[in-house]
């Protein structure tokens, strides 16, 4: 399912308690049979894939990180830190995401890396 551009928003969620808003991602909505829904003006309908992260980073995801490099490489252990962060749902939309410019992968992957990382110093204890 292709999605569309990506705007950074903090609008809380419902499941602000657990977690925590990343980005939110607009996905065009589609007919039954697979097509663009379109509005009365020919527009493609959209609507608001809310991408979060968990507010608390299992320390487990850091020791999985590190086996996925040492058996698969760096490219396979982020990309697994990441599946496991944000789901399969997500990471698909995102792949599917035809919309994405180079600056929005940018974002994203910024996004990520700081939420991330400071998951990674608060385990270690140097929040």
């Amino acid at each position: 399912m292709p999605s569309g551009p990506i705007r950074i928003s903090a609008v809380p969620t419902a499941e602000a308690e657990e977690r925590e808003l990343l980005f939110v991602l607009e996905e065009p909505e589609r007919t039954a049979d697979g097509e663009l829904l379109r509005d009365e003006e020919g527009n493609v309908v959209t609507r608001d894939r809310e991408v979060t992260i968990p507010r608390h980073i299992p320390a487990n995801i850091a020791f999985r990180m590190m086996r996925d490099m040492y058996h698969g490489g760096d490219l396979t252990a982020a990309y697994g830190a990441m599946l496991n962060l944000l789901g399969q749902e997500t990471m698909d939309a995102l792949a599917e995401a035809d919309g994405m410019t180079s600056e929005g992968f940018r974002r994203v992957m910024r996004i990520i890396e700081v939420k991330v990382g400071a998951a990674a110093k608060h385990l270690l204890g140097n929040s």
